[in-house]
């Protein structure tokens, strides 16, 4: 037995149940893994199963320019009871995510107003924009606006963005006018109708209706979401921590290492405000 070559391929074209809740293949798209050893009659084969939910990706440099192997998270949200979503999760659909800090975000909601951890410092209204050679036209627009109307960090929000899609992934969402940069929405068991609302088909709008979201005046985020907001002026990695925090994702980014990972990336982000 001389084994040259072994392909693992999902069923692509062919209609069949869903193997997990990541698998792409039995929605149309076709991949094949080349997993060949070339040895010579083998005693057994061993197939490795792996999973990167909880890996840390870095860039490379090479000749110069940081190198980005494109991995696309999809995100998680944990909506509330009374909202559109809630109702469909509780139909079907597997619970989003862990949703260890809502107790620490019901209590920041409840802080009074100037006292304790619960104060930031509001949005000043001004004009904010972002550029980057590893952001689309279309996140650069997002995340600008974004951290106008809510006062994150314009760089933390860059971050965010690239840790949902980045590189070719980003470029085929952009070229399809969907602009929900940080997947609100997308669930582990797939994709609710929120993730479709039409202000996600301008990066200007999407990113009114995610400050909406994220502010709790729409879509039924979760405690643990809307206390994102509660860290608007402080330190970028106390944001991320309460971004990996939230119960957004159900990875948590690796306990926040690949927001931190693509925020390290944008060391050359260039933020103008006026």
């Amino acid at each position: 037995m001389y084994v040259t070559k072994t392909d693992v391929a999902t069923p692509g074209g062919r209609t069949m149940g869903a193997i997990d809740a990541k698998d792409y293949g039995s929605k149309g798209v076709h991949m094949i893994t080349n997993c060949g050893v070339g040895a010579s009659n083998p005693g057994a084969i061993y197939i490795r199963p792996f999973c990167i939910d909880t890996a840390v990706f870095n860039a490379v440099e090479r000749h110069g320019r940081p190198h980005r192997h494109t991995v696309q998270f999809m995100a998680t949200v944990q909506p509330s009871p009374g909202s559109p979503l809630f109702d469909q999760q509780a139909a079907g659909g597997a619970p989003a995510a862990h949703e260890a800090a809502a107790p620490r975000a019901a209590a920041l909601d409840q802080q009074p107003a100037g006292q304790g951890p619960g104060i930031g410092v509001a949005p000043s209204g001004g004009s904010i924009s972002v550029s980057s050679t590893i952001l689309t036209s279309g996140q650069e627009k997002f995340a600008g606006r974004l951290a106008e109307l809510t006062g994150l960090d314009p760089r933390v929000v860059s971050a965010w963005e690239l840790a949902e899609e980045s590189g070719g992934a980003a470029q085929a969402r952009e070229a399809a006018g969907n602009f929900n940069w940080l997947n609100i929405g997308y669930f582990d068991s797939g994709a609710g109708k929120i993730a479709f609302d039409k202000s996600f088909g301008d990066p200007v709008s999407a990113a009114e209706q995610t400050a909406n979201f994220l502010k709790g005046k729409w879509g039924g985020a979760s405690p643990g979401i809307r206390a994102i907001v509660n860290t608007v002026g402080r330190d970028p990695q106390e944001q991320m921590t309460a971004i990996a925090n939230s119960g957004w994702a159900s990875s948590h980014y690796g306990g926040g290492a690949n927001l931190r990972a693509t925020y390290d990336e944008l060391g050359g982000l260039k933020v103008t405000r006026a």
